[in-house]
């Protein structure tokens, strides 16, 4: 079932003769340390229709055309600072210093610094970085692919990491867990696009490895994403493309730190399927509306409010198969979640932040003799605090997790059999279950921050009598060698519980241990990183005698390594080369686990062309090994069932992943508006990636299933 909606931004080449050349401010972002500071604003003071925000590096190219005589540079952690265009305007890259905001309070400096689990995160992702990937498709989760440290081969939005299942990563939303933050989702809790709209993201903070205790109950890796914190301008835009329309309205209220942001989008399938038929060989047809909401207020000089809701009705229609079943699919759900977050600074000392959410879930699935109604609801609190001394930074908290689960309809008697003439078994089954833990995470500053030394640990008990507790605990060094070098040291062990499917309606606890080593070294226009990483982990194995499942625990013990290269090699030129292995024996769907350890491969290579007086280019080529696909070797006709079934399931090694995106774009403005036009094209050669096979009835003749076919996007986002 491949839905092709791209929500992604760029432009029009048709109108470049009309374009004149604009005057470009360049420049660099930075710390007194000579680190990147990422997410800065750099807005036109006489034209405050003209802005930008900082990329991963800490570069910034500005038009600074017309009115733009002066720029204020600023970030939320830093003293924003003013820049005469003219005064610099003879310097190719403008480097421009910020300084961290501080206040003493008694014996306690409160400084201006990342939370301090931060500072162990391998990679920031920005807004900025969402938008440039091709490969992204303007989706929040999907742009954590591009990562050297991302092991995805599903093409779906849920995170996978150096090896470790889709369900083993989490993702928070200021600070509160999301379960299954996707859209157009399975049975399997894997969907094709996230729930987030990159306008309202400040940033992803990702941790591959190693997750800090901190945030949610991660066993294998974290996306904390967190909501925009200032708004620098009012803004509105309007989004046409194939797929449907959107838009997103930001207004400030008495300061830039209140504020509110609204969008909505409406997407439909009527034009994809009419241009491009071929490439959306599964879908009849689809649409789906949401609606979010981000509210920011400052209460007070030592108190803010967060408010975040976001409300979604999505429906498919298509065809698919499975085993020896081809045929209609649906799939409906609606989908709403709000997340709170009071936070305020004592006067002697200290942060305290309250974090509430509640998420309703009700989706609807359809498939052959399988028709499914699930209801999932989930509440959240949790109490942290934070101080800063001269020598530690400290932080614990508590938090508690409710949830209920509800399934109602009928399932396949047989799992291998979907077909509608097979039996079914009615399912009405109910669950609710919880866990309460506490925490504490103390980072502690060495020779002025060039080593951090930090340590973690939680206990997570579960509310219901006769559960099991878990526990989780971990150290990180991070050494900062000079100001180019950086290394980063952390092992731990995590448990968690995983969540409730159809199939498996009672949570069970996964364990895992894990040391990583990350290195990063980055100068003005060059970043290289490299990490080594060892884990053992516990995984749920599905298996299949005849036409029954079994299920099975397995301790596999993984390692492998991870190189990223990224150089500005031009004024407007930059590349990057990505690849990562890793050594495991493989999970093999509907067979188990392979017999010996084998290798598994990642690469990325992408070339960007950014000019803002003429036009910006993405290409992006991604490739990886084969992965297993079963396969059926001969089947039986059992009479009592009047059916066949498989004789043997074994694995097939598919062939080379491999697949180009490119993305071209341009912004046209006109005063205080702007006009975003842009083109897509996925899978430009058109690749036929197996996803897996159905079969005839008998199982005679077995039929491929792919994964993304080429296709491509236009649309144009008009901004005022």
């Amino acid at each position: 079932m491949k839905i092709t909606v791209v929500l992604v931004y760029g432009l029009a080449l048709a109108l470049l003769p009309l374009l004149g050349r604009a005057e470009v401010l360049r420049g660099r972002v930075q710390d007194r340390e000579g680190e990147p500071i990422v997410g800065a604003t750099i807005v036109c003071l006489h034209d405050t229709g003209k802005g930008c925000t900082t990329d991963s590096e800490g570069f910034f190219a500005l038009d600074s055309s017309g009115m733009c005589d002066s720029v204020y540079v600023s970030h939320i952690l830093y003293e924003g600072v003013v820049v005469s265009v003219h005064s610099v305007a003879s310097q190719d890259t403008v480097h421009i210093t910020l300084v961290e905001k501080s206040y003493e309070v008694e014996s306690v400096a409160v400084m201006g610094r990342l939370p301090i689990a931060r500072q162990v995160a391998v990679t920031r992702v920005s807004e900025m970085d969402i938008y440039l990937d091709p490969a992204a498709q303007g989706d929040p989760l999907k742009a954590i692919t591009s990562l050297a440290a991302s092991t995805a081969t599903t093409e779906m939005a849920n995170p996978e990491f150096r090896g470790s299942p889709a369900g083993y990563a989490m993702v928070t939303l200021n600070k509160v867990p999301i379960e299954n933050p996707v859209r157009y989702g399975q049975l399997n809790g894997l969907g094709l696009f996230s729930l987030f709209h990159p306008s309202l993201i400040d940033s992803e903070w990702v941790y591959p490895s190693n997750p800090p205790v901190t945030v949610g109950k991660a066993i294998s890796g974290l996306i904390d994403v967190r909501t925009k914190e200032r708004l620098y301008r009012n803004s509105s835009y309007v989004s046409v493309g194939l797929g449907g329309l959107g838009g997103v309205v930001s207004r400030r209220f008495r300061s830039d730190e209140s504020f509110l942001q609204i969008y909505a989008n409406w997407q439909a399938s009527n034009a994809l399927k009419a241009l491009m038929p071929g490439a959306l060989p599964e879908v009849k047809n689809f649409y789906a509306g949401d609606l979010g909401v981000n509210l920011r207020v400052r209460l007070s000089s030592r108190m803010y409010l967060n408010w975040y809701a976001y409300g979604v009705y999505d429906r498919f229609h298509g065809e698919s198969g499975r085993m020896n079943y081809y045929g209609a699919v649906r799939m409906h759900r609606w989908r709403f979640f709000s997340i709170i977050n009071l936070s305020h600074t004592h006067a002697h000392g200290g942060i305290t932040s309250l974090n509430l959410g509640g998420d309703w879930n009700a989706p609807r699935t359809t498939m052959g003799n399988l028709d499914v109604m699930e209801k999932r609801r989930r509440l959240y609190a949790s109490v942290d605090h934070r101080v800063l001394f001269r020598w530690m930074e400290l932080e614990g908290g508590i938090s508690w997790e409710g949830y209920a689960y509800a399934y109602m309809g009928v399932l396949p008697k047989y799992y291998l059999l979907m077909g509608e003439q097979f039996p079914q078994e009615s399912v009405n089954s109910k669950s609710s279950n919880g866990t309460a833990d506490g925490y504490l995470f103390a980072n502690f500053p060495i020779k002025d921050g060039l080593l951090n030394v930090s340590l973690g640990a939680k206990l997570i008990g579960p509310t219901r009598k006769g559960g099991t507790p878990a526990y989780n605990a971990q150290i990180m060094l991070r050494a900062l060698v000079t100001p180019q070098h950086s290394l980063l040291f952390a092992a731990g062990h995590y448990e968690a519980f995983t969540g409730v499917t159809v199939y498996s309606p009672s949570p069970r606890l996964l364990r895992s241990d894990q040391v990583n080593l990350d290195y990063d070294y980055r100068t003005e226009d060059l970043l290289l990183k490299a990490a080594a990483f060892w884990k053992r982990e516990s995984v749920y194995v599905e298996s299949y005698a005849g036409a029954l499942r079994e299920v099975s625990v397995a301790v596999l013990p993984s390692w492998g390594g991870e190189l990223t290269w990224e150089h500005q090699f031009a004024t407007y030129w930059n590349y990057s080369l990505m690849w990562s292995a890793f050594r495991r024996k493989p999970l093999i769907a509907m067979v188990g686990i392979g017999e010996r350890a084998e290798w598994m491969y990642f690469g990325r290579v992408a070339v960007q062309y950014s000019n803002p007086s003429l036009f910006s280019l993405s290409l992006s080529y991604g490739l990886h090994r084969g992965v297993y696909i079963p396969r059926v070797s001969g089947a039986s006709y059992v009479a009592e069932i009047n059916a066949f079934l498989p004789n043997r399931m074994s694995e097939e090694r598919s062939k080379l992943y491999q697949r180009v995106d490119v993305l071209v774009s341009k912004q046209l403005t006109f005063r205080k508006c702007s006009i975003s036009m842009f083109a897509l094209v996925n899978n430009v050669f058109n690749w036929k990636n197996i996803r897996e096979y159905y079969y005839s009835n008998d199982y005679q003749h077995a039929y491929p299933l792919h994964l993304q076919l080429r296709n491509f996007y236009l649309g144009a986002i008009f901004m005022f």
